[in-house]
């Protein structure tokens, strides 16, 4: 009889401790699975349009603390109120990286006409600014796409409304794998 409690006894603190280990991993899984998180969110480049240091002109400013490469703005279409009739703005692609707490001129706007795909403009450049002025009829929406060190690619949109930039998402683009 004292032997057959004893192996109650013992199966019990045996599952007992088989429950707690298995809690114990779960909690670690979780815990590391969060620090995992915290770092790529830490190590990231966060990119957003901003006023230059003199304030004259506009920036793309990293404002994370990861390295942005290949660093561009999306096409940003215009469309008038009145006539309907649409301007696309295309900025070059940046071939530079801006480091964490940099920025980089937002410069060399081409026009195109979205009918030809061709420049309408010819070799004139615009700024940033002749944005700014349109954005008092219009809501201009702004993408900016760029990598991290490792290759992912992060965006970040932006409405221009009433010569104010308001930011609206920030979102990590998978890329799929062939």
């Amino acid at each position: 009889m004292y032997k057959d409690w004893l192996d109650i006894v013992q199966t019990f603190v045996i599952i007992l401790t088989l429950l707690v280990l298995i809690k114990y991993t779960y909690e670690t899984y979780k815990l590391r699975r969060e620090t995992e998180k915290q770092i790529k969110f830490i190590t990231r480049p966060f990119v957003v349009i901003n006023r230059s240091i003199n304030g004259d002109n506009y920036v793309l400013k990293n404002v994370g603390n990861g390295v942005a490469f290949n660093v561009r703005i999306d096409d940003i279409v215009y469309q008038s109120r009145k006539d309907k009739s649409k301007i696309i703005f295309r900025i070059p692609q940046y071939k530079e990286l801006i480091m964490p707490n940099s920025e980089i001129p937002i410069k060399d706007f081409l026009v195109i006409d979205p009918k030809s795909g061709e420049s309408t403009n010819g070799q004139g450049m615009f700024d940033f600014n002749v944005l700014i002025g349109l954005s008092e009829n219009n809501d201009l929406e702004i993408k900016i796409l760029y990598n991290n060190v490792l290759g992912q690619e992060y965006v970040t949109s932006e409405t221009l409304r009433n010569k104010n930039i308001e930011l609206k998402i920030i979102e990590k683009k998978l890329k799929s794998r062939n």
